[in-house]
């Protein structure tokens, strides 16, 4: 009778059961390393099975597979969805490494599977050449750190630091002669090449380091998906929770393959300092409160996904297409400015009276804190920029004065969706369609609220500020063809900012509760500025509770003020976050607030979680 054999693979170990005269032994287990798999070989050469059966279990499969196969024994890989079935037919309901083994084997008689051809042998190649020079690598790195300790100490015999030395030289030649010959095979193979050159691509990913990760990739499947090649490298997350008693921290699994996590790490270092997409994820990630190195692994696990994205696709590495729109937009501030704005001044700077900036806000990810933090954003815009104005005045020696023009300004997002559709024909080419017509809510209203505040705050170097449509485009007025026009909810922050936030901007020193979010640490709750008329003496102040279910007791000091009467008091509050106005009625609109009070030279009041309130103090 022939001999049969079922292998069940696993992270770590391997389970083997011998089946002969249609009796399975029992299980025997093995290490899921290279000498449990020369145990095997020994085993299963002694055997001498008709056919050996495994699973194409993730990529834990392939080391044993190519061992068995190079050792000419016959070996079929299976898809797991077709052991899966032969198990339905058996009635086999329980599942556990055991069992499978023996299923296995018995499907090994029954099926007579294919045998399994292992990937080009020039591939496997390729992959032990970046393996040794990982070793001698490393085995480099430890004479270095030798010959350190030896140096330091002064009674270290010459000879012996010598021969360290000439040791770690032989170690670098044969490093060179090894890269070399990967290089040649490489070139040697034309979709190698391209492979090898779209990794490339990456910032942060050298010669060394691209043969290390590609000896890895290109052996394996290309069905593989991406969380699977994670898995494959250790750089999934294990986590360890149970009940409400235990509840430890997510850690990197490490039960994959430490080749390609060793070639990731330095690239991920790298990119984290010079690629601007990469840099402001991983920022956002610390910020968040993730440890360094926490943030440096989901960078390599990132970088991961699109070098095997790059090698299915055949394209070159492009880590724009890896993060978020937010990560983008601060990686584009982050590489553009203060360079450019630098620049510009530098050459223009005694002919010139503003420099001109944009800045647009949008939602899409839902996350209000976020959103109502972005004035944060802005706010490091300017003092980024007001900065390099002042250096570069300083630098000429001038006597001339530059400030800031926001030519443009808004919240643009809510029409993004619908623009796409009309521009690609989805309903036909309307003449003339409404294109940018945001209709706003009310959270809106307390973001133009903490914009505004943040220019009234800069106006020694903001003295421009355009928003940027007024009617219909992106704007607080609406009209309806033939019929009326009405007011968006983010009218009435700025038509009060228009007609009390005129004369002379306060410096305040507010104290208030904060929060932290993924790009901003310590936004305050209570976003406040103030400004005393020209005109009047009237003292206004624009208050914006970002809280989201508290109030906030405002106790503000007047000392040096006369002001002892309260003459306008509107707030905003009380409404669903995505409350609108339209033509047929305007729910979002500003009410007399109440319980404000000005007392022993202090003006208090309670400001609602989320609303918008303008105080103003007469004389």
């Amino acid at each position: 009778m022939s001999t049969f054999v079922g292998i069940d693979i696993a992270a770590k170990t391997v389970d083997l059961v011998i089946r002969h005269d249609n009796k399975n032994s029992l299980v025997k287990t093995f290490e899921q390393t290279p000498n449990g798999r020369t145990e095997i070989l020994t085993l299963l050469q002694q055997h001498a099975p008709q056919s050996v059966v495994m699973e194409a279990t993730g990529i834990y499969y392939l080391d044993l597979a190519v061992a068995l196969h190079d050792a000419d024994i016959p070996i079929s890989v299976i898809n797991p969805k077709s052991f899966n079935h032969f198990a339905q037919i058996k009635l086999e309901h329980s599942k556990t490494d055991n069992i499978d083994a023996g299923l296995l084997a018995e499907y090994a008689q029954r099926m007579a599977p294919e045998k399994w051809t292992p990937p080009q042998k020039n591939k496997l190649k390729i992959r032990d050449i970046s393996r040794q020079i990982n070793r001698l690598t490393d085995d480099c790195t430890k004479a270095k750190n030798r010959l350190h300790a030896m140096k330091s100490y002064e009674d270290t015999s010459d000879l012996v630091i010598h021969d360290e030395q000439d040791g770690i030289a032989y170690l670098e030649s044969r490093i060179q002669r090894l890269r070399m010959a990967a290089l040649e095979m490489i070139k040697s193979d034309t979709e190698i090449a391209q492979q090898f050159n779209n990794i490339l691509a990456a910032k942060g990913i050298g010669e060394v380091s691209a043969i290390a990760m590609l000896g890895e990739l290109i052996i394996l499947p290309e069905t593989l998906k991406a969380n699977q090649v994670s898995r494959y490298a250790g750089l999934d997350v294990r986590l360890n929770q149970s009940g409400s008693s235990l509840n430890r921290p997510g850690r990197l699994s490490k039960a994959g393959n430490a080749y390609l996590r060793s070639a990731l790490f330095m690239p991920a270092m790298s990119a984290v300092r010079h690629d601007p997409n990469v840099k402001a994820f991983y920022e956002a990630l610390v910020a968040r409160g993730k440890k360094k190195i926490q943030a440096m692994c989901a960078v390599m696990r990132k970088m991961l996904t699109g070098i095997w994205a790059c090698l299915k696709l055949n394209t070159p590495y492009d880590s724009s297409k890896l993060f978020s729109d937010e990560h983008k937009k601060l990686a584009l501030k982050q590489s553009i400015y203060p360079e450019w704005e630098s620049t510009v001044l530098d050459y223009t700077y005694d002919t010139v009276d503003y420099i001109s900036l944009h800045m647009y806000f949008d939602n899409h990810e839902k996350n209000m804190a976020n959103y109502l933090a972005k004035a944060c954003l802005l706010d490091n815009y300017i003092d980024t920029i007001a900065a390099v104005i002042k250096a570069t005045k300083a630098k000429k020696r001038s006597k001339h004065d530059v400030y800031i023009s926001f030519d443009e300004w808004n919240v643009w997002y809510h029409s993004n969706e619908q623009d796409k559709k009309i521009l690609g024909g989805n309903d036909g080419w309307p003449h003339a369609p409404a294109l940018l017509e945001d209709i706003y809510d009310f959270a809106d209203t307390l973001q133009v609220g903490c914009i505004l505040n943040t220019f009234i705050r800069h106006s020694d170097v903001v003295k421009i500020g355009c928003l940027a449509q007024l009617v219909n485009v992106i704007a607080p007025i609406m009209t309806v063809k033939g019929g009326p026009a009405w007011r968006q909810s983010t009218y009435y922050p700025y038509l009060y900012a228009s007609q009390y936030g005129r004369g002379t901007a306060l410096n305040l020193a507010v104290n208030s509760p904060s929060y932290d979010t993924e790009f901003a640490k310590n936004v305050a709750y209570l976003d406040i500025s103030a400004v005393v008329s020209d005109k009047d003496g009237a003292l206004t102040f624009f208050i914006v509770n970002r809280h989201p279910d508290e109030n906030i007791e405002l106790d503000l000091s007047l000392q040096g003020f006369t002001h002892h009467r309260i003459i306008m008091d509107k707030v905003i509050s009380g409404h669903a976050l995505d409350a609108k106005n339209g033509p047929e009625a305007e729910p979002v609109a500003p009410k007399d607030g109440q319980g404000a009070a000005v007392t022993q030279q202090k003006l208090t009041a309670s400001i609602a979680p989320m609303s918008y309130r303008m105080i103003r103090l007469g004389v």
